[in-house]
């Protein structure tokens, strides 16, 4: 007998059964560099590894190497798994990295063996189950390490309490909806609703614990969960997912050869779950070995969807982008879809910020509207997606905001569209996360503000080609308006002739101009230059006395945060020693307002004011003043790499 053979016989098979099993098996050897199966090849055999090790890959349109999505020398790995269910292809390519020893199984004969012994099918569709939820783990653990925390956003990890929270939850409707029990027909369905019971999860606490004993098959019937999992004991190497859809499976863990939980489950919401013991089911599903072959052919069918989701975020991880891993997750059922099916279009409407929220719009009404196969994938599209839908919201709320500023009314003063602005500002940036250290620096006095100024992303160029300087409208919003009900006035570039977005924007904030190398170059004489930097001062003077604080950048242009500060400039200090009462100066630290929001958290550290007079002398000696400008310099480079320190300190790792 084979060694897949003597496995089953282990478990005390019918000695019938067992031979017939033994009979249709074939041994049979690769050498290194052959391939076993090839993706989207009709799935004639199935396969088990006996020696050596195998690498996956899967094939993705516009890209010269296929993407490896894991390797495995597990023995009994099932290669081919995905021929038990339509489109009856093999989703990946099996390739053998050594020489390598298989057991194959053609899929016709197998159909035929369980027929004639359900008993055996039952145990052998239970062995692949385990075996093959051992790549989908070994993905998500690929996943975790790829992508630091700092990179990852958790802000829809955040707990909140539903006005919904105590309402009694509807079991059957939560069970039609689950696309696990969709194949199952009513008789079935009330099997399974017999042997279930309902449990609710409040906010905030944690249904099971990673490592945990595995002891149930759960579904959720209301609310919203997140399942994390932790690859490290100082929780910086996490791959989390969050289940809010009614009748989605929450676990089958219990189903798995460790039998032991690979997340921690943590309400967001007061949450309703409908839970069946394992050892239960196991139990009653040995009176029905026909029902009992549907359960894990569906157990199969959830681990294949669940693979094929997490290496669509491999993909998102492996090429930067989420559009290539949708793209690449319709294309895997193009053959299941019909030719007019609107997720067809998805792909493209992404490629595009001005139709992304088309994108949105289409797949939400797919999710609840579309056929069971577009629900899926609808579903599936928008987790990958979240972190776009979160960048895209941003974005609009950008154009909103722009859109309000220049066309507000006439009769508004600037100061009134400063803070209509910054109220505006305030909203879109609690929208994301972001981290603050320091509040308790702010001084109650208007002050001078310096901060490390830091490029934007082209991706939140506007349709003018304008882009909105987020470092600086956070200062203003976040920390100022919020603090003061005061953003205070910012000191920003004249631009040049045909940057009409920013002079409109800017113009109406009625911030004060100044020219860098950046604006438009001015013909003028040494006393004109003279006259210009008076009337400056001046007009800094009065905003101050006024109890309006003052920000800018002393390097005069803008950089990326790794780069981030470059040179100082004096300017921002000599202004600070030609006013009559020395103000203040607050340094702020400022990290990751360059990159995109689906990659990053903002990050701000305010630091310790100073007055200019107890850190230099004279400010007309140079050689003083550039001893004071680099060491300043210095000290920023620390503050910034404190700010960008901040997104590795998630208050949500700490909690699991």
């Amino acid at each position: 007998m084979t060694e897949l053979s003597n496995y089953f016989m282990s478990l005390e098979c019918e000695l019938e059964s067992l031979e017939a099993f033994d009979f249709i098996q074939k041994e049979i050897y690769f050498d290194a560099g052959e391939t076993v199966v090839s993706q989207l090849e009709r799935a004639k055999f199935l396969y088990f590894l006996i020696e050596g090790e195998v690498s996956l890959s899967i094939k993705l349109k516009d890209e010269p190497e296929n993407l490896k999505v894991g390797l495995s020398s597990s023995k009994f790995t099932p290669i081919g798994w995905s021929g038990f269910k339509e489109p009856y292809r093999y989703a990946t390519s099996t390739t053998a990295v050594t020489n390598i020893k298989l057991i194959s199984i053609e899929f016709e004969n197998l159909a035929l063996t369980f027929e004639k012994y359900p008993n055996l099918g039952t145990l052998f569709l239970k062995f692949v189950v385990s075996k093959s939820s051992i790549l989908l783990y070994e993905t998500r653990k690929m996943l975790a390490q790829l992508v630091p925390v700092s990179q990852q956003s958790f802000l829809q990890l955040n707990p909140f309490d539903s006005i919904d929270d105590n309402h009694n939850p509807d079991l059957d409707e939560g069970l039609k909806r689950s696309p696990f029990f969709e194949v199952f027909n009513e008789d079935e369905l009330d099997f399974f609703k017999s042997l279930g019971i309902l449990t609710q999860v409040k906010t905030g606490e944690k249904y099971f614990r990673q490592e945990e004993n595995a002891d149930q098959i759960s579904f959720l019937i209301s609310g919203r969960l997140a399942l994390i999992h932790a690859e490290d004991k100082l929780n910086q190497k996490l791959d989390k997912r969050i289940v809010n859809n009614e009748g989605y499976i929450i676990t089958i863990d219990a189903f798995t050869e460790s039998e032991t939980y690979f997340d921690t489950c943590v309400a967001l919401q007061s949450t309703w779950v409908w839970s069946i013991n394992s050892a239960k089911l196991r139990a009653n599903l040995l009176q029905s070995p026909a029902l009992a072959i549907k359960f894990y052919k569906r157990l199969l069918w959830y681990t294949s969807v669940s693979l094929r989701s997490a290496r669509a975020r491999l993909i998102r991880v492996q090429y930067d982008g989420e559009i290539s891993a949708v793209k690449h997750i319709i294309e895997q059922h193009a053959s299941q879809l019909d030719v007019l099916s609107k997720i067809h279009k998805i792909p493209t409407l992404l490629n595009h910020t001005i139709t992304i929220n088309d994108a949105f719009v289409s797949l939400e009404k797919l999710k609840v509207n579309g056929t069971s196969l577009e629900k899926r994938l609808a579903n599936s599209s928008l987790s990958i997606l979240s972190e776009v839908l979160r960048e895209n919201d941003f974005y609009n709320g950008l154009a909103k905001i722009y859109s309000s500023i220049v066309n507000a009314p006439e009769v508004f003063f600037p100061n009134e569209v400063r803070s209509l602005c910054a109220e505006s500002f305030y909203s879109l940036f609690e929208k994301t996360g972001y981290n603050l250290k320091g509040i308790e620096n702010l001084p109650e006095e208007p002050a001078i503000y310096i901060y490390n100024h830091l490029e934007n992303h082209p991706y939140n160029t506007l349709p003018n080609s304008f882009q909105l300087t987020l470092d600086s409208h956070f200062i203003s919003s976040v920390i100022l308006f919020k603090k003061f009900q005061n953003p205070g006035i910012r000191v920003v570039r004249v631009p040049k002739g045909e940057e009409y977005g920013h002079q409109l924007y800017y113009e109406r904030l009625g911030h004060i101009p100044v020219y860098t190398q950046d604006s438009q170059q001015l013909n003028e004489t040494d006393q004109e230059k003279k006259n210009r930097r008076n009337e400056f001062y001046i007009t800094a003077e009065e905003y101050l006395n006024n109890g309006t604080s003052i920000l800018l950048a002393p390097e005069g242009r803008s950089y990326t945060t790794d780069q981030s500060p470059g040179e100082f400039k004096a300017g921002a200090f000599i202004l600070a020693s030609k006013l009559p009462k020395e103000p203040l100066i607050v340094p702020i630290a400022v990290a990751n307002f360059d990159k995109r929001l689906n990659r990053t958290q903002f990050s701000a550290v305010i630091k310790e004011p100073f007055r200019l007079s107890d850190r230099i002398e004279n400010v007309n000696d140079r050689e003083e003043m550039n001893t004071f400008l680099s060491d300043l310099r210095n000290s920023f480079q620390n503050y910034v790499k404190e700010a960008q320190e901040l997104t590795n300190e998630s208050s949500w790792t700490k909690m699991l």
